[in-house]
């Protein structure tokens, strides 16, 4: 009796220990959630961020983004084409934080305003941003 108890033990702990690793290891792989961005070809959407635009990727070319005239955390959105293949944008803000979005094409999106919320804790190591050296005259 104690030989299956003890063998019931070791099983258990066991899949518990390969659930703690396979947590930790998803945890590592994605710190960075992607949010949903829905846009369309003949209107713009504008996403707002916390804080300054620093940077901005675009997956593919069917996406046009630009940062909007006169303020510095507004970034607006366009599709190139209609009905082009799910692609991604990252923005990189002056606070440190990546943001991640996963881009569809949509003939009425639900909505053309949306708040870029940051999904995981800060960044363990922040973004280190190149510093200006002074022009020398």
């Amino acid at each position: 009796m104690e030989y299956y108890l003890n063998i019931i033990i070791t099983r258990f702990l066991l899949g518990w220990c390969l659930v703690v690793a396979l947590a930790l290891k998803a945890k590592c792989q994605s710190n960075v959630e992607a949010q949903n961005v829905d846009v369309t070809y003949n209107k713009t959407s504008s996403i707002v961020f916390p804080a300054i635009i620093k940077s901005v990727d675009r997956g593919s070319r069917d996406v046009l983004a630009q940062k909007a005239k006169g303020v510095e955390n507004v970034l607006q959105v366009k599709a190139a084409r209609k009905d082009f293949p799910q692609t991604n944008l990252t923005v990189i803000t002056d606070d440190g934080v990546l943001h991640h979005f996963t881009v569809n094409y949509s003939e009425q999106p639900a909505t053309l305003t949306l708040i870029a919320v940051q999904l995981t804790e800060p960044p363990a190591d922040p973004l280190i941003f190149q510093q200006n050296s002074p022009k020398t005259i």
